[in-house]
């Protein structure tokens, strides 16, 4: 699920679902599903640990997802991308709504 934006624990049930009766197999329903994938997911928990050191470091990434805001004087719909800065060491989130991600000229 981490390496595809917006997708659900509902579609990869479907999609499970699709597969068990299209080879004519019994399927497991969702919350049984559910339960069955946070075992799986606990039992494959994997993480990667990196040393932060005070000032080092800086990760910065435009969020995935857009949002919509109106123009109050034009009514004009405009689509805001989220500017995302994270200080690894402290963990504080720097986080502003931009029209673009292209630099300021």
């Amino acid at each position: 699920m981490t390496t595809r934006k917006n997708i659900t624990l509902v579609f990869i049930w479907n999609r499970y679902k699709q597969k068990c009766i299209a080879e004519d197999k019994r399927f497991y329903q969702y919350r049984q599903f559910c339960e069955h994938y946070a075992r799986w997911c606990a039992d494959n928990y994997e993480t990667a640990h990196f040393d932060a050191v005070i000032g080092q470091k800086m990760e910065v990434d435009f969020a995935g997802k857009t949002f919509y805001m109106t123009d109050p004087l034009t009514g004009e719909m405009i689509t805001i991308v989220v500017f995302v800065a994270v200080l690894p060491y402290s963990q504080y989130i720097y986080a502003e709504g931009k029209v673009s991600t292209k630099e300021p000229q």
